[in-house]
This record gives C-alpha cells, sequence and structure tokens, in this order.
C-alpha cells in the first residue's frame, strides 16, 4: 500500500508538471530557487583566453569574487586540463611544446605539453619564448638587486646564464640577443646557437647605455649612451647604430659634441611616452629626438602668470617650443644629421617607408575647445627637404588619418569624405564621390567634427579600405572606382574588418602615422553585429565570398585564431546564458563548447531580456533592451527602473554576472532576480539641448513598456552615473514620472563646470560641452539660455522626486563638488534626497567596501520607494 501510494504521488506530481510545462513560461521555474546574495560569490569571469598556434591548446582563467582565480590549460582534443590556481600570463610556445605560467607563491611553471611534466623554476618576474620556442628566456632578480638572464635551450636543456644585466632585447627571429652590462658597462651580442657565443660591441668605463632597438630584419640594432653626470636634470646622449650584425658588425656612433655645428644649444633627449629611437625600413637612417640644451628659467614662486592664449596653469606657456623634443634623422653612412620637426611645427609623424614626414603643431589655435587639437599638416620630403602645406585643421585622432603601406599616398577624413593625398603631384582626391552611400556616422549626435565609420587601412594592392554604415568598400586612390565587398545593407547586419587577428601586418611605431595592410588575396575574418543585436563573424575569401562562421542571436566576440590552422575559440553568451568558450575548426565548422561557466545557474529562476522599438518626438526610430524578471508571470506587474546613458541597446546579449561590487552601485541582475523589470533604453541628442533630449527619449521608452502592460505605473525608478547621473537629475526636473531616482558623480550645474579646470590644471572643461559628450555645440556665451535650460542646478526648484546622491571625493573627471551644489540646491528648497560622499573614491567607486556599501543603500533606496519595504538607512 505504501509502495502505491508513493507511485501515486510521483505519477500525480509528473502529471502536473507536464500541464504546467505547456502553460506560460513562469512555471518552468517553480522548481528553481531564488539566487540571494550570498549566492553571488560562485560565479565566475571568463578572460584571458588563448589559442595555440596549432590549435590543439587553450588557456583562459576564471576569475572569482571571493576564491582564488584559477588558469587553466586544455586540449581542444582530448579536453584534457590542468589547473593553476592563483597563476597568470599563460603563454604558448611558437612550437606548440610548451606552455609557461608565473604563480606569484610558488614561482614560474613550465610545462610539457605532451608528457605533461612540470618545471618549477624560482626567481622569474619576465618570460618569453625565443628562436619559435627552441629558447626560454627567463629574467630573474637576485638578493642583491642584480638581474641575471637566464637561457634554456628546451631541446638540449642546456642553460647560459648572464649576470649583471640591465637590459636586453632579442632580434625578431630571436637568433640574436643584445644585452647591456652594468658592471662592464658595455653592450654585448649573444648568438643563439649551442654555445651562446658572445662578444662585445661597444664597452667604456662609465655612462651607461640603454634603449637597446633593433630593424625589423634583426640585423641592425641602435642604442643610446648618456653623457654627463648622474645628477643632470636635461640628460644629453650618443647614438650608437651597428649594423651587419649576422656576420662582423660595423659600428657608427653620432656624438653631439663633436658635431657642434648641428648640435649648438642642442642635446639629444628622450621625448615622454614616445620611443627614443628608430630604424628606418632601409636601414639608411635612425631617427632620435633631439631638444634645447639651454636649462628652462627657474619658476617665479611669487606670481603665475596666465595669459589669455594658453588655457591652463601647465599648458605650455612656461615652455617654449625649443625645449619639445623634435624628430631628426641621421645617415651614418654619410655621416649627415638633418631636423625635421622645428621650434613652429614640433609633431613628427612619418608616413610610408619614412620618406615622407608630416609636421604639425598641436598649439597652433590655442585656446581650443576640443578633446584633441586640429591642426595644420605640412608635408616634408625628407630626400629634398621640401615642404608645404597639405591640409589645414585636420583631426588625427585614431581612425581619420592613414598612410598607403608603401608611403605613395596619405588618406585623411574631412568634410564628411575620405580624401587621398599624392605628394608627388600635389593633388587631393575625394574618392568616396562614387559611392552611394554616407560614409560619416548617420548616428554622431555629439559636438564638434562627425566622424567617419571607419578606414583599417589598405589593400596590399594599394586600394583603400573604407566602411560605409553596413558594408566593406575599397576605393581606388584616384577615386574612379569603388566596390562593395559585402552585402550587409541587405541584410542589416555591419561588417568590419576584424582587426585584432591581423596586428602582425600593422606598421606601428610611435614616429609613424599608422598604416595598416590587408591581403584580400589570402581571404579576411570580418566582425558582423545586426541591427537585431545578433552578432558573430564571417569569412571573407579570395573569391569575394562571404560565408558566417558563426553568427548567432546572442553576443559573439573575442575571437582567437590558431596561427598555422583553420581553428578558432571564441565566446559565446547572451543575457541568459552564461559566457561559453567554443572550439571551431574550418573541417567540420561547428562550435563546440568546451569551457562552460557558471553551470550553477541552472539551479536559480534567472529571466530574460528582450529588445523593444520606439520612437523619439521627431520620429527617429529607437531600441532600448528590457530585462525581465525571473520567475516573471504574464498579466502581473512588476516595479521597474531605468537605467540611463547614451545608446545601451547593445546591452542585449551582455551576460552580466550577480555581484555587490559595482563601480557605480547598480547590478540589473541582482535586480531582475528580485522582481524587478529593467530598462536599458538608448538616447538621441539634439546638439544644445542634451538634458532634454534624454527627457523625450527615456519618456518615449517608458511609455512604450507602459504599454506593454507589464509595469507598476507609480513604481518606476530611474538610476544613472556620470553622464547618465547628469541626465537622471536633469530629467527628475522636467516629469513626475519615476517615483524614486538615483544620481551618480553628476555634473549638475552646466555653467559653473564649463567655466572650471580639469583636476590636472591643464585645460578646463569647455571642450566637453562645446564638442563632445555634453552636447552643447557652442559657447556658453553664445547660448547662455541653453545652458540654463538643461542645467540641473537651474531647474532644481521644479525635482520631486526622492533622489539619492552619490559621489567620489577624489573625483577626477567630475568634481565631486557638482553633487555638492546639488545637494545643497535640494537642502535649501527642502527637497527629499539624500547625499552620499565616498572618501577616497573616484569617478567611478573601486574599494570594495565602499562598492558594497553604495550597491546596499541604492537597493534599499529602490526597495523602499518601488516596493514599500523599510525605511532605508540613508532616507533623509
Amino acid at each position: 500500500m505504501k509502495n502505491k501510494m508513493v507511485l501515486k504521488i510521483k505519477y500525480n506530481w509528473f502529471f502536473l508538471l507536464f500541464i504546467l510545462g505547456t502553460g506560460s513560461v513562469w512555471s518552468q521555474s517553480l522548481s528553481k530557487k531564488q539566487l540571494k546574495p550570498i549566492d553571488y560569490e560562485t560565479w565566475s569571469t571568463l578572460s584571458d583566453e588563448k589559442i595555440s598556434d596549432d590549435g590543439n591548446w587553450i588557456s583562459y582563467k576564471l576569475n572569482y569574487q571571493s576564491a582564488m582565480d584559477t588558469l587553466f590549460v586544455q586540449n581542444t582534443q582530448t579536453n584534457k586540463k590542468l589547473y593553476f590556481p592563483n597563476a597568470e600570463n599563460g603563454t604558448f610556445s611558437p612550437d606548440n611544446k610548451w606552455w609557461v605560467t608565473h604563480d606569484p607563491k610558488k614561482g614560474t611553471a613550465l610545462l610539457n605539453l605532451k608528457s605533461g611534466a612540470i618545471r618549477w623554476i624560482q626567481g622569474v618576474y619576465k618570460y618569453e619564448f625565443v628562436a619559435r620556442g627552441n629558447y626560454l628566456a627567463l629574467l630573474k632578480q637576485e638578493l642583491q638587486q642584480e638581474q641575471t638572464l637566464c637561457i634554456i635551450n628546451l631541446q638540449t636543456e642546456k642553460e647560459h646564464a648572464i649576470s649583471g644585466i640591465t637590459e636586453y632585447s632579442f632580434n625578431a627571429a630571436g637568433t640574436i640577443l643584445a644585452c647591456v652590462i652594468q658592471n662592464e658597462n658595455a653592450v654585448k651580442l649573444v648568438r643563439m646557437r649551442s654555445d651562446f657565443s658572445t662578444e662585445t660591441l661597444v664597452q667604456e668605463k662609465e655612462c651607461r647605455y640603454k634603449n637597446l632597438t633593433w630593424n625589423s630584419k634583426g640585423n641592425a640594432l641602435a642604442f643610446l649612451q648618456e653623457l654627463g653626470k648622474e645628477t643632470d636634470k636635461q640628460k644629453n646622449h650618443k647614438v650608437y647604430y651597428a649594423k651587419q650584425l649576422e656576420h662582423t658588425p660595423k659600428l657608427y656612433s653620432l656624438d653631439p659634441l663633436l658635431h657642434a655645428n648641428f648640435f649648438k644649444d642642442k642635446r639629444i633627449a628622450i621625448p615622454f611616452a614616445r620611443a627614443p629611437l628608430q630604424i628606418s625600413e632601409d636601414d639608411e637612417r635612425i631617427f632620435f629626438n633631439v631638444a634645447s640644451s639651454i636649462s628652462l628659467p627657474e619658476e617665479n614662486e611669487t606670481v603665475q602668470i596666465w595669459n589669455s592664449v594658453a588655457s591652463g596653469e601647465n599648458h605650455g606657456q612656461h615652455i617654449d617650443g625649443a625645449h619639445i623634443p623634435k624628430l631628426a634623422a641621421w645617415w651614418p653612412q654619410q655621416n649627415k644629421v638633418v631636423q625635421i620637426g622645428t621650434d613652429d611645427l614640433p609633431n613628427v609623424m612619418l608616413t610610408g617607408k619614412q620618406n615622407y614626414a608630416l609636421t604639425f603643431n598641436t598649439r597652433a589655435y590655442e585656446p581650443h575647445y576640443e578633446f584633441e587639437a586640429i591642426p595644420d599638416f605640412y608635408l616634408t620630403n625628407l630626400n629634398t627637404g621640401k615642404s608645404s602645406l597639405v591640409v589645414k585643421k585636420q583631426l588625427h585622432s585614431i581612425g581619420t588619418m592613414g598612410a598607403s603601406p608603401n608611403g605613395e599616398y596619405i588618406n585623411y577624413f574631412k568634410d564628411k569624405k575620405w580624401w587621398v593625398y599624392d605628394p608627388i603631384v600635389e593633388k587631393h582626391t575625394n574618392v568616396t564621390a562614387s559611392m552611394p552611400s554616407p560614409v560619416y556616422n548617420l548616428k554622431f549626435d555629439e559636438g564638434g567634427t562627425t566622424t567617419p565609420y571607419g578606414s583599417p587601412g589598405w589593400t596590399q594592392d594599394g586600394q583603400l579600405i573604407v566602411y560605409d554604415q553596413y558594408d566593406i568598400w575599397i576605393v581606388t586612390p584616384d577615386g574612379q572606382s569603388a566596390k562593395r565587398l559585402t552585402k550587409g545593407r541587405e541584410q542589416k547586419i555591419r561588417f568590419r574588418i576584424y582587426q585584432n587577428l591581423y596586428e602582425s601586418v600593422f606598421i606601428k611605431t610611435s614616429f609613424n602615422l599608422l598604416t595598416h595592410t590587408f591581403d584580400l588575396s589570402k581571404g579576411n575574418v570580418l566582425e558582423a553585429l545586426g541591427d537585431n543585436k545578433a552578432s558573430g563573424y564571417y569569412y571573407l575569401d579570395a573569391k569575394g565570398n562571404c560565408e558566417p562562421i558563426v553568427y548567432l542571436n546572442a553576443r559573439i566576440n573575442t575571437l582567437r585564431k590558431a596561427k598555422i590552422s583553420e581553428k578558432y575559440i571564441y565566446k559565446e553568451q547572451s543575457f541568459e546564458v552564461a559566457p561559453q568558450l567554443k572550439f571551431w575548426d574550418k573541417k567540420n565548422k561547428n562550435g563546440t563548447a568546451i569551457v562552460i561557466t557558471n553551470p550553477q545557474q541552472k539551479k536559480y529562476a534567472w529571466g530574460h531580456s528582450e529588445l523593444i522599438a520606439y520612437s523619439n518626438p521627431k520620429g527617429e526610430e529607437l531600441q532600448g533592451v528590457l530585462f525581465y524578471p525571473a520567475g516573471f508571470q504574464s498579466g502581473k506587474k512588476y516595479p521597474m527602473i531605468v537605467h540611463l546613458y547614451e545608446r545601451q541597446s547593445g546591452m542585449m546579449h551582455q551576460y552580466i554576472n550577480p555581484t555587490q561590487y559595482n563601480e557605480d552601485g547598480f547590478n540589473p541582475t541582482n535586480y531582475k532576480l528580485e522582481g524587478y523589470l529593467v530598462l536599458y533604453p538608448d538616447i538621441s541628442y539634439e546638439i544644445g539641448s542634451p538634458g532634454k533630449s534624454a527627457v523625450s527619449c527615456v519618456e518615449a521608452a517608458v511609455s512604450k513598456v507602459k504599454t506593454m502592460g507589464i509595469v507598476e505605473l507609480n513604481h518606476i525608478g530611474l538610476i544613472g552615473a556620470s553622464f547618465g547621473g547628469y541626465e537622471t537629475a536633469f530629467i527628475i526636473s522636467q516629469t513626475n514620472t519615476f517615483t524614486a531616482a538615483v544620481a551618480g558623480a553628476a555634473c549638475t550645474d552646466l555653467v559653473s563646470n564649463y567655466l572650471s579646470m580639469e583636476s590636472s590644471g591643464e585645460r578646463s572643461h569647455m571642450w566637453r560641452y562645446e564638442s563632445a559628450q555634453l552636447r552643447m555645440g557652442t559657447s556658453l556665451f553664445t547660448n547662455y539660455n541653453g545652458y540654463i535650460d538643461n542645467s540641473p542646478i537651474a531647474q532644481a526648484h521644479k525635482i520631486n522626486t526622492p533622489l539619492l546622491i552619490w559621489t567620489g571625493k577624489e573625483d577626477r573627471n567630475v568634481n565631486w563638488t557638482q553633487s555638492i551644489e546639488l545637494h545643497l540646491a535640494l537642502q535649501r528648497l527642502e527637497k527629499p534626497h539624500t547625499f552620499l560622499v565616498y572618501p577616497g573614491q573616484g569617478h567611478a567607486i573601486s574599494k570594495p567596501e565602499s562598492q558594497k556599501d553604495l550597491d546596499k543603500r541604492v537597493k534599499e533606496w529602490f526597495d523602499y520607494y518601488l516596493k514599500d519595504k523599510n525605511v532605508p538607512e540613508n532616507r533623509s
């Protein structure tokens, strides 16, 4: 009888599950637990994904909130896996035989991928594989602070140690090591052979050597030697150049003390954040920097004089052009030296094969009100010395200027078109005139110059690659031909060359105008993003066929390719499915999950995301992402929180770990797990009306959700930080739609912030309003009423929504006094609000204790006003 009763109960239970399973979706979560904050600690984040050159091994890291982060290495064929807790920087050898990683406590681990044997090496703080993996170079720190370079021959296990090393560098092939030996004060060459034969290139009793720089072929070396005393404030240097290093080295030197005519009142300097040396592609010239050898006058401690041209305390009025390091060229065989940069045009970018130089002055139009100066560009022929104006007031940020690989042409974006300049005939050509679609960003809505969709570079055969809204085009330098390579417009898919796979073809040095070259005859991997937020990668072959590698209604990113095989790894995730690392090869063309993160999620009710469409009052079509609460029940209404920034619909498939440690005190996953709807709307802006634009777009998005009948109309919250904090503070001064709001690190007074300095003292905040995110588009004095109309402080008397304000006291982006202003205004107006100040914190909250505190207080704030829960600790 007892067994029959049990059987009957089981039968009825399974029958009930079957009936419920055919009903509404929410019923599927009845058997799942509700996730609590104590459970958040079990979530991990996938990072540092790498694949071996043959594609047979991968490594990746799982980072945990409260557990030890762990690095894994795994075989893609057998799934054999090894793990290394607390390790970092896993690196495969180019010959696919070894893998190395570092554990701060246990040392450096060298793993034999075939045998599985692990060798632990102590005292290493830097390592690299050399000569296709034949050698492993390990830099060790000895007890006396002396550095030793240990080189292990991984085939013979023979080791070679070099003590007293202060600097070292291998050539590209790994056949020669150049190193500086401190106690001998010498530069030495080590041949990477079985006997590690060593020879001294140069040696003196004093004046140390530094900045070892190889040419691209690996058979020539340049370096510097300090001149003068260690205590000298302005260092002078001697340049050395050694060539024919594969045979018998030939050494040249440039000593400024022996070239008095050229180096009168000049010294060889090392510029800040730029390479000190470069060898030209033809190996005939060495590029270095010169600056004035005359010391700057001592600062007047009594008074600082700020003139009407310079826009900041440290913006250069105390430094004349002679003291700015400028590029120069040295022809060692001819003993010829030429200065390229001048006091008037100190900034230099070399083009192509360094036969030409673009010179400009970023301070030519001071004061300027853009993030980056827009100078005039001149072109100098380094062989003839001829110089001429090329283009006036030209953007030079990444993606707006480039050069063909052979240096024959310069390309630049101006007046919403792409141009190519031919320096031989001195001709400018609009190369996108024949294209039927715009190459400028149609959705650009910031102040300042309209940006292009982009140009990744040039083809191997000398055609410029440009993008429109959806597609990839190639155009000839004469502008006579434009060819579309993809058909994204028909599919509403945006295609772009996936540049992360082609870094090796970039000519990328601090002296050069960036040149990227792509060989279309070998095929290329493309990134793909749909208007519906589907994403993935396509392969464009040499014949022009464009086929998907993977393209799904999910977030697909971080593609990595094995260098010598058609094997790939990529991450796949959605709002509902935790990130997976998938393996794809050309043979079976199926993505196989080899790492699945956060499997514990299956135990808990979760929720889902939906893309919504709406229009602002101007009729512009916009999108937003609505996150549904876990266990959502059709017919039931829920409180909702609206999160603000700019365009956020790209969050559609973003998996967000639940955590109480957030930089802005808000995590949408936490809220949808506790019965909230969360809305991330897109906002489109009208220049001169940033606040009012936000109001109209957000109201339209909220109205769309209201029509769905799922939101409690009197329980809608609003939250934003930084620019989103500004939008939040302004919106609640214009509408009573929201029951409660949170504004973090917000600009609240457009007038006082416009007339304030950045924390560095380098410049004012004016550029943020006139040509950047705050989108006023003109000066305060041209549109004073507009600044007032869009300023939360000026509208504070109309705020009726209870507001929680927070700021970091050390915020260097938006001074915390901006939050104080809003607090004082609301205090004087007797408006309900609370003000949180986090000492020692910046624009984003980084201290874990502060993050958790802010998360708690924001949650209590919304729970009280949107769920009628207990009074929060921080409520005024």
